[in-house]
């Protein structure tokens, strides 16, 4: 190329052409040389050139496009194949557990996810399984709820519709005495399933998180004093005597700043039944009040017949019994100490039992001030 020559000759810039002679591709680099002397500016340019061939060249790539093209479906084909074995490999912890998980029904929460290494899928089947293992027990509980639930108002709906068919039958004698007496029964059975019902009601809504409370000043000794005549005339109606004596003692100017008194009068209500129940009529039932760092607490005690160690743990159970079969006669449902716990909880405080047997019981309830 002329002008190329020309213009390296002038601006002795190296100049790269490709170029064909006789067939052959050559790649040419031409660089001017400035001249020296007296009669430079008139001399011709001088320049010099070098010729490449690039036939070896282009016949290796020639030779590296076909084995590009020869190996390339076979290289897709060893990676595709690598891919799958690999993604298998990582994935067979996801299909295990969506085999376990379909093992898992709501009726049967026995089953458990594989635990396979510390990784991340590892870690998921361990928290899945702790998940499970909470359900399962919520359910179970669930279950003995209602199941206690049930057997609980199995009775009195029993002692209505033994009382109702015998006023029905026309071969049973109707007199004014009969009559009453069926409907006195009928009457307490109709009370101890709205008792029931209610204590249902109230512990549903605590777990549902919808527990109506008011949030008031409550005057605590006064509110113990109805408790007690409360709990003494409930007991002289359901037995015909007068029962154990209870004592209140405290400062009437113990006052909680935000509670409700209806639902501590029947948290009081409920630990002094209890009470009355166990404790024999020539017994004492003391209820005294002392606040310490910001806490009022009100300690029931009683001289009963006490309870035994390993029924302790157990006495806040929903329809947890120590002697179930003289708890059904005195009239107890087996809520009250759980409704007791439940109210004592929404008011922020808490709630203990110390007990011997032969030596009474000792109930603390302890409330924010």
């Amino acid at each position: 190329d002329k002008n190329g020559v020309l213009l390296s000759a002038k601006t002795h810039r190296l100049m790269i052409n490709t170029v064909t002679v006789d067939a052959e591709p050559l790649r040419v680099a031409t660089v001017g040389i400035r001249a020296s002397g007296a009669n430079a500016p008139q001399a011709e340019p001088l320049f010099v050139q070098v010729a490449f061939r690039l036939t070896d060249i282009e016949r290796g790539l020639d030779a590296l496009d076909n084995a590009l093209i020869t190996l390339l479906p076979l290289s897709l084909l060893v990676a595709g194949a690598s891919g799958a074995i690999i993604t298998g490999r990582a994935l067979r912890p996801v299909r295990d557990i969506t085999i376990a998980t379909d093992t898992v029904a709501a009726e049967s929460l026995a089953g458990r996810l594989p635990v396979t290494g510390s990784d991340e899928f590892g870690e998921l089947s361990r928290r899945f399984n702790r998940m499970l293992d909470r359900l399962e027990t919520s359910f179970d509980k669930q279950r003995r709820f209602v199941a206690d639930a049930s057997h609980e108002l199995r009775t009195p709906l029993a002692i209505v519709t033994a009382h109702t068919s015998l006023a029905l039958d026309d071969e049973a004698p109707a007199t004014p005495e009969a009559a009453r007496k069926a409907l006195t029964a009928i009457h307490g059975a109709a009370g101890r399933m709205n008792r029931i019902v209610g204590d249902l009601l109230l512990l549903a809504q605590n777990d549902g998180g919808n527990l109506p409370r008011e949030h008031k000043s409550v005057e605590v000794v006064p509110l113990l004093r109805g408790a007690a005549s409360d709990a003494e005339t409930a007991y002289r109606e359901r037995t015909g005597d007068a029962g154990a004596t209870i004592g209140v003692t405290g400062a009437d100017t113990l006052r909680l700043a935000d509670g409700d008194a209806h639902l501590l009068r029947r948290v009081f209500i409920n630990l002094l039944e209890n009470a009355l129940r166990y404790t024999p009529p020539s017994g004492k039932i003391t209820v005294t009040t002392e606040t310490h760092g910001g806490m009022a607490t009100v300690t029931v005690s009683d001289t009963g017949c006490g309870i035994a160690p390993e029924h302790l743990p157990h006495l806040f159970d929903r329809f947890y019994r120590a002697d179930a079969g003289r708890d059904r006669e005195r009239g107890g449902t087996g809520l009250g100490l759980s409704l007791v716990q439940m109210l004592v909880g929404a008011h922020g405080g808490a709630v203990s039992i110390e007990s011997e047997p032969g030596r009474g019981t000792t109930v603390r309830v302890t409330l924010p001030i």
